[in-house]
């Protein structure tokens, strides 16, 4: 076979449309979505070749995106776009190529469930918000305090201050209980995936996970929960049909809170990842999924809010020798793009890939948007938890140039945040909105 056969021959497993690589994919999405939407996303200005794109592809999405916004249509371009890759995302198996979510659908049933074990913890059952900094846990006022530091330093957004904040107070010295609620963990396994700390608070979860739960997190006497291992382990790209029968099984005995966290980098797989996620929650029967989860890169495009934008302008300013020293050699490009009156930061990493900002901003982004305004069946709003993660030195950033600007992120006024911050300071926000206490969290953002 030759090598270019190689290619275009479609994986096993969950599968772009045949031929088509991560790049070639969102240029094709975005670009239909102009011709759907042209008056609506003029200023998007997308290349029309793939090569060009290729090479640029930061820099459209954060035009097309800034256009989006802008626009009195933003939902709609949002859930056109979600549905334009619905689609076309396939599933390759021995049965052949089929639309992804027309085969979930389809072989989904109690026989392709993976059988679960119930293992059950000793703890109290009730979390205690706090975040642990250079290994020490703060919580209560040194928590609060920690909070009203990170907001003032701009390292976190009103929202996100104020979220937490109401927490904290909400929770007092005796915690919170999750008992009663149900939640499935795409990816459970994943570095900040809140596992550890929704069974602290005493909820039932569903680990699904390629590895096994460590015996680390079973042998603590800190949870409280229970908790649902499948048998063996559940891979959502080669088998999504067992995936999604597994959530569905276990959706049956009460509706489920969904987080997605599975991650795995090369060969498009955190698109592909993203996409088989949303295709299990778009396949669970109505009234079972009761909210969703996503946690968004911060190299990712979103919108910011007026006071980032200022604050923005004063830091770049302020900063130390390395960047002015940049800003003289022309080397420091805009700092953002805007339409109207919204503005989207130029944050996009091009060395992670056009297939990660799609992960991103197709994946989860758009995909956030499309499900807290119209919901999974397009019948009204669902709770969607769509954080931005402030800068984290993750086992996913262990490359030398993300290394080297992580010794260098003070000169720009960065907080570069530990894996375990991030988690539990999501956790602790899952925790209020699993409380009912909010809905679309699209303006909480926790961020550099």
């Amino acid at each position: 076979m030759s090598k270019a056969n190689a290619r275009s021959r479609p994986a096993h497993g969950v599968a772009f449309p045949d031929g088509a690589t991560g790049s070639t994919f969102l240029h094709s999405l975005l670009t239909a979505a102009v011709e759907k939407f042209p008056q609506a996303l003029t200023a998007a200005a997308l290349p029309a070749g793939g090569k060009v794109f290729k090479e640029t592809f930061g820099d459209a999405v954060t035009r097309f995106e800034a256009a989006r916004v802008a626009s009195s249509q933003r939902v709609d371009i949002a859930c056109a776009v979600r549905a334009m890759v619905t689609s076309q995302m396939r599933l390759v198996d021995a049965r052949g190529t089929r639309p992804l979510l027309e085969a979930l659908r389809a072989d989904t049933s109690p026989e392709r469930a993976i059988p679960v074990r119930v293992m059950n913890t000793m703890g109290a059952g009730r979390l205690v918000p706090s975040v642990t900094v250079d290994g020490a846990p703060l919580a209560g006022s040194a928590l609060t305090q920690w909070i009203c530091g990170k907001r003032d330093e701009h390292h976190m957004n009103d929202a996100a201050a104020q979220a937490l904040l109401g927490l904290v107070g909400q929770a007092g010295t005796q915690g919170l209980s999750l008992r009663g609620e149900r939640f499935v963990l795409l990816g459970a396994g994943a570095e900040l995936a809140p596992t550890a700390e929704l069974l602290a608070a005493g909820a039932t979860v569903l680990w699904l996970d390629l590895k096994p739960p460590p015996a680390a997190l079973l042998a603590s006497l800190e949870l409280g929960g229970e908790l649902h291992v499948p048998e063996h382990p559940c891979n959502l790209l080669e088998d999504p049909v067992a995936a999604c029968a597994t959530v569905a099984a276990f959706a049956a005995q009460g509706p489920v809170h969904l987080g997605m966290y599975a991650y795995a980098g090369g060969e498009s797989q955190e698109w592909r990842l993203a996409e088989a996620m949303n295709a299990i929650a778009l396949a669970q029967r109505p009234g079972l999924v009761k909210s969703v989860s996503v946690l968004i890169s911060p190299t990712s495009v979103m919108a910011a809010c007026a006071a980032d934008v200022t604050k923005g302008h004063t830091r770049r300013k302020e900063t130390g020798p390395l960047v002015t020293a940049l800003g003289k050699a022309s080397l420091m490009g805009e700092s953002h793009v805007r339409v109207g009156d919204a503005v989207v930061p130029v944050a996009v990493v091009a060395l992670q890939g056009a297939s990660y900002l799609a992960a991103q901003y197709v994946g989860k982004t758009l995909c956030a948007e499309a499900l807290g305004v119209r919901g999974l069946d397009g019948g009204g709003p669902l709770r969607v938890s769509a954080n931005v993660a402030p800068i984290t030195a993750t086992r996913s950033l262990s490359h030398p140039v993300f290394e080297a600007g992580f010794l260098f992120a003070h000169e720009y006024g960065v907080w570069i945040s530990r894996p375990e911050v991030t988690r539990h300071a999501r956790a602790v926000d899952d925790g209020r909105r699993h409380r009912g206490a909010c809905a679309l969290r699209h303006g909480t953002q926790l961020h550099a």
